[in-house]
């Protein structure tokens, strides 16, 4: 890890001793990324959950039927998910996305307010690496961490949103139903 993530572990390491998101329900988000995928086929599917934390809305993904590796920066955060649901425990991976195989893409990638580490070039830099992690045609849910926090990906759109990759129709708006094109779809909150 570099010098910043092991910080922002260290950081997040203290915030997950002391009982952070412990009790709190999950976001809204993850009705939609559910919702999505379905609409997409991709229940069932294996994923990447970049950020799980301690499992608050990890959990309710992976009971909601989607299949996504955890990977997060703190420790205690892993091993905390670890404890509470120990049939997930080989699916959970303490690190950045340098812990992942190098080639490993996947249908789903999850990013859930994760994304606000560093300073802009740093965030954008994460959310690249990150969509390099995209398989085909897949769907990367974003939520930003406040809706003034502007990321080139996202144009600074507010709202649930698709936005296609290369290859797409190039059209955006909203999710509602929209069929699942050869490209990879953004969901953003």
């Amino acid at each position: 890890m570099t010098d910043d993530v092991h910080d922002a572990a260290q950081a997040w390491d203290a915030e997950y001793a002391s009982g952070r998101y412990r009790d709190e329900p999950p976001l809204p988000f993850v009705t939609d990324i559910l919702a999505a995928c379905r609409a997409d086929g991709l229940l069932g599917a294996a994923g990447l959950y970049i950020g799980c934390g301690n499992g608050r809305n990890y959990l309710p993904l992976v009971d909601g039927d989607l299949d996504p590796i955890g990977l997060d920066i703190s420790a205690r955060a892993i091993a905390q998910l670890a404890e509470r649901r120990p049939d997930r425990r080989e699916r959970l991976i303490h690190g950045d996305l340098r812990a992942l195989p190098e080639a490993a893409t996947y249908p789903v990638v999850i990013g859930i307010q994760v994304f606000q580490h560093g300073d802009r070039g740093a965030a954008n830099a994460h959310l690249r690496v990150a969509q390099s992690r995209l398989a085909p045609g897949g769907l990367f849910c974003l939520r930003r961490c406040s809706p003034a926090m502007r990321l080139s990906s996202c144009h600074g759109s507010r709202g649930l949103g698709v936005r296609r990759r290369s290859g797409g129709s190039g059209r955006s708006g909203r999710r509602s139903g929209a069929s699942r094109a050869d490209a990879a779809a953004v969901l953003i909150a």
